[in-house]
């Protein structure tokens, strides 16, 4: 592990639920404390999601985060890469709506519930418990289209399979999934209800090289934080790479750091003070 340089710039890249926000959705006062004093000193802050673009500002907006100048986020997994303060997208890269197509099948032949996205909304073709859960928590709209193809407007950036009910059948399905389409996507879960489905060589890790080529900020200056199997990507590339201490078992063995403080007590704090202030 090398640890960065403090006088040079850095990105630090953090996971959003169970790293950055506590349980309740809501960010600490000594982590925004931290992240405060670490853009002021000119460094830019990546927040690293799973989630929709739509989701994921509007969380951000709530903890007083977006629309700070060096504040990016890199959502749907590395997908899309979004400038916060000057409301921009840096990069996009979605996926053949043919290629929807197929996978929307696979799923609804397999019995699990499928979506993908727009810009603003939530597509399925099925209204059910799951998606509307799904609504809930993300706190987006949702649109119940008859053909999944016709309705996309351009490249969706991921697809979605949702189990809230059954864990066993998101792992299932991931087997049949990688059998099917692991030549063509990148599949993986972002935690135990779901799998996530991108583009070839779309992962936050990608993400990560991406800005530190579009900023000139070495890999040698950065610092990652995550709890899941979907963070694994930017923990194993960063120059440090942290994992929660409520973080699942294989990304803590794997990390450069495990915090000793959880994300309900500023763990993503500690990282901040330990190697990057």
């Amino acid at each position: 592990m090398q640890t960065p340089d403090r006088t040079k710039p850095m990105i630090f890249f953090t996971d959003i639920d169970g790293t950055l926000v506590d349980d309740a959705k809501q960010i600490s006062a000594e982590t925004l404390a931290a992240l405060g004093e670490f853009l002021s000193r000119g460094n830019l802050l990546t927040v690293s999601t799973g989630r929709a673009l739509p989701s994921a500002l509007q969380l951000l907006e709530h903890l007083g985060i977006a629309g700070r100048e060096n504040v990016w986020l890199s959502t749907y997994n590395g997908a899309l890469i979004y400038d916060t303060f000057r409301r921009r997208e840096i990069l996009r890269r979605g996926i053949a709506p043919a290629l929807v197509r197929r996978v929307f099948d696979a799923a609804q032949a397999f019995g699990i519930h499928i979506q993908t996205y727009s810009d603003t909304a939530v597509l399925a073709e099925e209204d059910n418990a799951q998606l509307q859960y799904y609504l809930k928590l993300q706190k987006l709209p949702g649109e119940i289209v008859p053909e999944i193809e016709a309705a996309l407007e351009k490249e969706p950036c991921k697809i979605l399979a949702v189990d809230f009910s059954n864990p066993a059948n998101v792992l299932a399905f991931r087997e049949e999934a990688i059998r099917q389409f692991g030549s063509e996507l990148n599949i993986f879960r972002s935690n135990d209800f779901l799998l996530e489905f991108v583009a070839p060589g779309v992962d936050k890790g990608s993400a990560l090289h991406c800005l530190c080529d579009q900023t000139g900020i070495p890999i040698a200056q950065t610092v990652s934080a995550g709890d899941a199997e979907n963070d694994a990507p930017m923990i194993r590339e960063a120059a440090v790479g942290c994992a929660m201490k409520n973080g699942e078992s294989p990304l803590r063995a794997h990390a450069d750091y495990v915090t000793q403080a959880d994300n309900n007590h500023s763990g993503v704090a500690e990282i901040l003070k330990r190697f990057c202030l």
